[in-house]
């Protein structure tokens, strides 16, 4: 994994107080009197009204400095005017940041939806706040939390967007529950990234994206409506949301580490993950996640040929992965609860090819890969390092790595590797080499080991092109162990 590039430039910024005593008695009036670059501060107390940060405001900064700090919102719709949008925090500017607040939706009103927070800055950052979503009796009343705007109105572009380490709860007892995140496509220049979040409670949709160059990671959405793959009020919808309703293209997202099920019996989602509404898919990434007692855990729906779907535990769902494209799905070296993979474990319906499976839970300390037991002995099994980091090489670089590769079963064994998730697409299909051998640089497709029990190393040469984008350049590196010969 090749670190981002990133250089922290510091800033001067004036400080705006609100609270009891303080300078401004309402958050509104801090933002009318505000510059670009301010910090306006936030004492303890609830402070209802809708808020609007204009484009002017860049870099604006709203922190609550000390706990039991609310934000209520007020604006409702009436569920006939579906899509419009009253935003109770909306946020124009680019550079914004909110944190360390509770911020709550507007009260329930029957027949009424919420727009919650609504986005169309750059490079926005929300953090550390408890969101308290309004809750919904019907369908049709169904609020968000967050959301962005959609580039049909104006060509927003929201890239940057870092939404991380918040938490997710209804407002009060509802039975249809609530929207958390829903990213609207826009102009997609740069990444927009959702990670380290927590959803709790009816959950409806947790996570939603209709753009490409997302990364949803490291998220826990646990529901407590029922796992019925039926578009109803009190079923659980889905945890994650991959698509775009207008059916334009998406790529390079990444669905990496996280967790979705029910809270209890009969609790989940319809489906954990859908993938997909008929539009064109490319290097769509859904890797390392915990997926159980869903209806459908996974389901791919087009482009299967453009989504990977590896080292996931797929457990206890009535249907682990479901694919109704006609491409085949590559769903190899996931988790399905039983040694005996698919079917034995969850069961997987349509085009996927889902062998070989991990013979075990997959956890981030992982290294044994596949193991071949006779009796109480391991007769292939291989443990590897657990990760690779080329630190910051530039463009231009040539860098190396090597990683041990061990075996620990009790004949020698074949070893082979493949790169799998790769973002950008190809990035490491290109650039990466390891040493056969005959000493010679070979691509990852051709490179073989042969190993007797004891430990020997996988030499890794990653050559930088110039140029190449600043950023996160991520991929999982599998090897893969045979019998030599074959038993």
């Amino acid at each position: 994994m090749i670190s981002a590039f990133a250089v922290a430039m510091p800033v001067s910024a004036a400080a705006i107080t609100v609270g009891s005593g303080k300078t401004h008695a309402t958050i509104q009036a801090a933002i009318d009197v505000a510059s670009s670059g301010d910090i306006i501060e936030v004492y303890a107390g609830t402070y209802t009204g809708d808020l609007d940060i204009p484009d002017t405001l860049t870099n604006l900064e709203l922190v609550a400095v000390e706990t039991g700090v609310t934000i209520k919102g007020v604006a409702n719709v009436a569920e006939g005017l579906w899509p419009l949008v009253a935003a109770n925090i909306n946020i124009w500017a680019d550079g914004v940041k909110v944190h360390g607040f509770t911020i709550e939706g507007p009260d329930y009103e029957a027949e009424y939806y919420s727009s919650g927070m609504v986005i169309g800055g750059a490079n926005v950052e929300i953090y550390d706040n408890d969101f308290k979503a309004t809750g919904a009796e019907t369908i049709d009343e169904i609020s968000q939390t967050i959301q962005t705007y959609h580039k049909d109105g104006i060509l927003f572009d929201v890239s940057g967007l870092n939404i991380h380490d918040n938490t997710f709860a209804a407002l009060a007892v509802s039975t249809a529950g609530y929207e958390g995140i829903y990213v609207n496509s826009d102009a997609e220049t740069d990444t927009v990234t959702i990670k380290d979040n927590t959803f709790t409670g009816k959950v409806f949709r947790a996570i939603s994206t209709e753009r490409s160059k997302t990364d949803i990671i490291d998220n826990t959405i646990i529901t407590d409506l029922l796992s019925v793959n039926v578009f109803s009020a009190g079923n659980g919808y889905m945890g994650i949301f991959v698509a775009d309703y207008g059916f334009l293209a998406q790529s390079s997202v990444n669905v990496i580490g996280n967790t979705i099920s029910g809270s209890g019996t009969d609790k989940g989602f319809g489906r954990g993950m859908r993938i997909g509404l008929g539009q064109a898919l490319t290097g769509i990434v859904i890797t390392k996640n915990t997926i159980e007692d869903n209806e459908i855990g996974i389901q791919v729906a087009s482009s299967a040929g453009g989504v990977t779907v590896n080292l996931n535990n797929i457990v206890g769902n009535d249907m682990g992965v479901e694919n109704t494209d006609s491409a085949e799905l590559d769903s190899e070296l996931n988790w399905w609860g039983h040694v005996d993979g698919p079917y034995a474990g969850d069961p997987v319906s349509g085009n996927i090819d889902f062998s070989p499976w991990l013979s075990e839970l997959y956890t981030s300390s992982t290294t044994v890969l596949n193991v071949m037991v006779e009796g109480d002995t391991e007769v292939v099994s291989i443990s590897v390092d657990t990760s690779v980091n080329f630190a910051n090489p530039s463009p231009g670089d040539e860098v190396y790595r090597s990683v041990s590769v061990e075996n620990t079963g009790t004949v020698s064994v074949d070893v082979t590797a493949t790169l799998m998730g790769e973002n950008p697409v190809d990035f490491y299909t290109d650039n990466l080499k390891m040493e056969d051998t005959t000493s010679a640089w070979v691509p990852v497709v051709d490179w073989d080991l042969t190993i007797a029990t004891g430990t020997d190393y996988a030499e890794l040469q990653l050559t930088i092109p110039d140029p190449t984008a600043p950023g996160s350049k991520t991929a999982t590196l599998v090897f893969w162990a045979e019998a030599s010969p074959p038993i």
